[in-house]
């Protein structure tokens, strides 16, 4: 999967949210029909937990295994509780 981002500033927790994302989320190898995009719309709490606004994709089972995977996403404290609003776009479609 290709997680493409809307908006990115390059601070220390936004670095670790994305290292965590490209190892937690990958195409699901070993399955057939998982293929698609996901959108999701989320914010990082202030303990480090995304928090999902908003999910969408045609494929309800992939849209369910991004959301798995992104449950388990922590990143450490977020003391400030500040965090925009980010959008992503999850591409799963299978190498050729």
């Amino acid at each position: 999967a290709t997680p493409l981002r809307m908006a990115m500033a390059p601070n220390a927790l936004e670095r670790e949210l994305d290292h965590q994302i490209n190892k937690l989320v990958s195409y699901p190898i070993g399955t057939t029909g998982m293929d698609g995009d996901v959108f999701v719309s989320f914010v990082i709490n202030t303990e480090g937990k995304v928090e999902v606004l908003n999910a969408f994709s045609e494929n309800e089972e992939l849209c369910a295994y991004v959301l798995d995977k992104l449950n388990k996403v922590d990143i450490g404290t977020n003391p400030g509780g500040l965090w925009k609003t980010t959008h992503m776009r999850f591409r799963f479609h299978p190498e050729a």
